[in-house]
């Protein structure tokens, strides 16, 4: 496998300074957010076997432990190839990019607690003195604060190391707008830090670590002149991977030297 990475770069590399019909470089940023639904480590801790066990900090649904990570991709490119199809321009690019990306993800869970049924008693001490009757129901006064166990499970998955060399195929529908198409091969290693705290206080904590490698694919538009900065939207599946899928959007900007 590392035989393989190694001749996917030395390809990449030959074409980029080697190229000379290419009437572009440039370098550019990529923002992308990253569904990752696969099985994950720890995916199963995340999940709750009661739709009501859990409360959250955020609008995230409690029922779907789905990571959605922030990635950052930087880019370096060149233009191999410059024609025409018909009154159309067309145009095929090499791409190198290299990634860095987060995502953490928190439940956090209330443990056995029912205000009706905990921490009663009687001012005297006394259990025989029923006090109060509540829903035909016998209780005696909340005398004391209610203990309330409080566990959050965190899930943190840290991008280790991400690469990807692609060929980009547009054709210049005008001027300015040039949809495309992406083919190329990606590797991303991530690891994972699962920890459980109990009323502030962490009862365990674990790692997990993932690498895959896949055939890329995807499509976007460019906005812009080839020669100057442009701005790109674009839908990648870096990696189809069951255990680590890379499928997500992003916008970039990209700019010519």
């Amino acid at each position: 496998m590392m035989k393989l990475h190694n001749s996917i770069l030395t390809i990449f590399l030959a074409t980029f300074f080697s190229s000379t019909v290419a009437s572009e470089n440039y370098f550019g940023v990529n923002f992308s957010q990253i569904v990752q639904d696969g099985n994950y480590p720890f995916r199963d801790s995340m999940k709750q076997n009661d739709p009501d066990d859990f409360s959250l900090p955020s609008n995230d649904e409690p029922s779907d432990p789905d990571a959605r990570m922030s990635m950052v991709n930087f880019v370096i490119g060149t233009s191999i190839y410059e024609g025409e199809i018909g009154s159309l321009s067309s145009n095929l690019s090499a791409e190198l990019r290299i990634g860095a990306g987060m995502h953490n993800k928190s439940f956090r869970k209330v443990l056995d607690w029912d205000a009706d049924y905990l921490t009663y008693g009687t001012p005297t001490g006394e259990d025989e003195d029923i006090l109060v009757v509540h829903n035909g129901k016998s209780k005696r006064v909340l005398v004391g604060v209610p203990l309330v166990d409080k566990e959050i499970r965190n899930l943190k998955l840290d991008l280790k190391a991400f690469y990807g060399i692609y060929y980009k195929y547009s054709i210049g529908i005008t001027e300015r707008i040039f949809p495309y198409v992406v083919l190329g091969y990606s590797k991303a290693e991530e690891e994972h830090n699962y920890t459980v705290v109990l009323n502030s206080q962490e009862i365990l904590k674990e790692k997990g670590h993932v690498s895959e490698s896949d055939v890329s694919y995807g499509f976007g538009v460019r906005f812009g002149q080839t020669e100057s900065s442009s701005f790109n939207i674009e839908y990648m599946n870096y990696l189809g991977s069951k255990n680590m899928p890379y499928d997500g959007i992003s916008i970039a900007l990209r700019v010519g030297f």
